[in-house]
């Protein structure tokens, strides 16, 4: 039966994915409390998991490349308050983000923001797998 095979392999996944979260959510325990800075408004979600705080955005306005005076006042402060990290998706203007990384001394991380958004990026499991290691490399630097 078509619904018993769906149900099996959803409980399975289910299953999967609680396991997952606590494996993800203890590798990120040391880390919370993390001030990062991303390049637009779209970690949200993620940082309120993992307990990292965003304190800035490269891209303030979105859609909107930022201006030499947001981003020399967003470098001042990056370096400042000593943020780490700096969260950007792959399909972001990673040159801007670069450029801010390399001004402030902080990691950047460029993370697949949706399933297939990097080649090894086959499911919702790899998605998650690949941003929480990429994460966890970025703050061991």
């Amino acid at each position: 039966d078509d619904e018993e095979y769906f149900k099996k392999n959803l409980d399975e996944f289910l299953h999967k994915l609680e396991r997952k979260i606590e494996e993800w959510e203890k590798r990120m325990e040391q880390y919370r409390g993390t001030k990062v800075v991303t390049y637009h408004k779209q970690w949200e979600y993620l940082a309120e998991w993992l307990g990292f705080k965003i304190v800035g955005e490269i891209e303030d306005k979105p859609g909107i490349p930022p201006s030499p005076r947001h981003l020399s006042w967003l470098i001042s402060f990056m370096k400042e308050e000593k943020i780490p990290l700096i969260i950007a998706a792959n399909f972001d203007d990673i040159d801007t983000a670069r450029k801010v990384s390399q001004k402030t001394g902080a990691t950047l991380l460029i993370l697949p923001a949706f399933v297939g958004g990097e080649e090894e990026v086959k499911t919702y499991l790899d998605l998650f797998e690949t941003i929480v290691s990429k994460i966890e490399k970025g703050l061991k630097r």
